[in-house]
């Protein structure tokens, strides 16, 4: 994919929707997710913490303003631990959207509006170890917020590696530690999967 550069755009297509990108610095190297295509049959929505691109690593750190607005077939989405902020009225008009969960062990800075019209009894699903910062911030807080508790998983042959899990809606998200630091995330993504310039 011959794409490189601030400012510039690729689409992630998955087999069930489609997501925008665009590049917001190359060193260290990010993105932000900035158009859904709405799909046309319930789904859940899974934003990869990582966009290989170039056999570069790109972070996604940010859901730009108006990313998902109206997009009424988004049942639940999954935010990375990598996203520190959301924009204005990113969710906006998603009127079956149910579940919010969120890895970020930081409360992600929010724009206005983020979950307007969005179903008052939607459920926010937030890092166990940020749930009390959650309470404390609007619109997070608006909502119930349900702890995300992980499945801790021990390597036998090497006791140094310890792997947390979760899963929810069907995607799985790793946090790996070795020697007690933390070494990287993992988020699962569709299967099929293609990247390409927009």
């Amino acid at each position: 994919v011959p794409i490189d550069g601030i400012g510039k755009s690729f689409i992630v297509e998955s087999e069930n929707y489609t997501l925008k990108f665009v590049i917001t610095s190359v060193e260290p190297a990010k993105c932000k997710v900035v158009y859904y295509d709405n799909p046309t049959s319930p789904t859940t929505v899974v934003i990869s913490e990582t966009i290989s691109l170039n056999r570069k690593k790109y972070s996604v750190t940010s859901i730009d303003d108006y990313a998902f607005v109206n997009c009424t077939n988004i049942t639940s989405i999954i935010i990375p631990n990598s996203v520190v902020s959301v924009g204005k009225n990113a969710f906006s008009g998603c009127t079956n959207l149910m579940k919010v969960i969120c890895f970020a062990e930081s409360v992600p800075v929010t724009g206005s509006d983020v979950f307007e019209d969005c179903p008052s009894d939607m459920t926010i699903y937030a890092h166990d170890i940020a749930l009390n910062q959650y309470d404390l911030y609007s619109p997070w807080n608006e909502y119930e917020i349900v702890s995300l508790k992980p499945k801790l998983i021990v390597n036998k042959e090497n006791t140094s590696s310890v792997v947390l899990e979760w899963e929810e809606c069907g995607a799985k998200y790793y946090e790996i530690y070795r020697n007690n630091k933390f070494v990287t995330t993992v988020i699962t993504t569709p299967a099929n999967i293609n990247i390409r310039a927009s």
